[in-house]
């Protein structure tokens, strides 16, 4: 994908991801922070902002600092309008800044800030009351975010990361030839397993129960964790939101992952999809986790 292709299918994901989040877990999130006039929040790998544009909007405290940190320059950048845009249209009154902007409705607040910055060289100027991490953690090593992760926080501060892939990818109707399209769908999940950052593996096709377990390995309380799955399915032949647009992307990604299959099966298998996508009888259930924690 070009930068702009990914901004395009991030967009397009948004709302199914806002459809996806756990409510118990972002409850549990929400509890954890409740009470406290003003909480300070960075969200790792921020991408456009989805996920700083849903705090601002559901978190309740009166203050919040939301500091988006993302690698890609175009994709903080792209946050940054796609942010103000959001808060406009639900009747915030906006002050441009320098690195992003604030925010006033009734007697709350809101400062959000936009750092192009890698996520693991980051440092925050103080420690913070919570992290987020969205659709994040299977493309870093566990324990040296985690480690990073607490580093940030204050003692009792929380992680919330939610939509972690869990290893579960099923398509409906079921393919003619079901074993091309397990194999098919193995080598998609295998792609994931080998990313290294460096040396190190990431979280990988099984990030949701690794990232579990790399939880309670490193001494951090689980307050709560949930699915989240991805449920791109057509409601009498039409689809939600934007879901036509990611499920023709994924079909994409999950097709270059084929190379090594017979080509004349892998172009009928995709063509095959993309009809019935265009039919409105395609359906995508994709599996993930929401976990929220607090440091040791």
């Amino acid at each position: 994908m070009t930068v702009d292709e990914l901004i395009l299918y991030l967009e397009a994901k948004a709302a199914l991801d806002r459809r996806s989040l756990n409510p118990h877990v972002f409850e549990i999130f929400r509890a954890a922070l409740a009470g406290a006039p003003e909480v300070e929040i960075i969200d790792l790998g921020t991408g456009t902002g989805a996920m700083l544009r849903h705090l601002a909007l559901h978190l309740a405290n009166p203050r919040l600092v939301l500091t988006g940190v993302e690698r890609e320059a175009a994709l903080a950048e792209a946050a940054v309008g796609l942010c103000r845009k959001a808060l406009e249209e639900a009747g915030w009154r906006l002050i441009l800044a320098e690195d992003g902007f604030e925010a006033r409705r009734g007697g709350c607040w809101r400062k959000l800030r936009f750092v192009n910055a890698d996520g693991l060289a980051f440092d925050p100027k103080a420690p913070c009351q919570a992290v987020c991490a969205h659709t994040f953690m299977d493309l870093v090593p566990l324990a040296r975010t985690l480690a990073k992760v607490k580093g940030w926080l204050v003692p009792g501060g929380v992680f919330y990361a939610t939509c972690n892939y869990d290893g579960g990818t099923a398509l409906f109707p079921a393919y003619s030839d079901l074993d091309f399209e397990a194999e098919l769908l193995a080598r998609y999940d295998r792609s994931m397993e080998l990313r290294r950052v460096g040396q190190e593996a990431t979280g990988g096709a099984l990030c949701g129960r690794r990232l579990h377990q790399a939880l309670l390995t490193a001494g951090w309380e689980v307050l709560g964790f949930g699915s989240s799955d991805w449920n791109l399915t057509p409601v009498r032949g039409g689809y939600r939101d934007a879901d036509a647009v990611v499920l023709e992307a994924l079909l994409a990604m999950i097709r270059g992952e084929g190379e090594g299959l017979e080509e004349r099966a892998l172009e009928a298998w995709h063509q095959e999809r993309l009809a019935q996508l265009r039919a409105g009888r395609l359906g995508l259930i994709v599996h993930q986790l929401d976990l929220v924690a607090v440091r040791p």
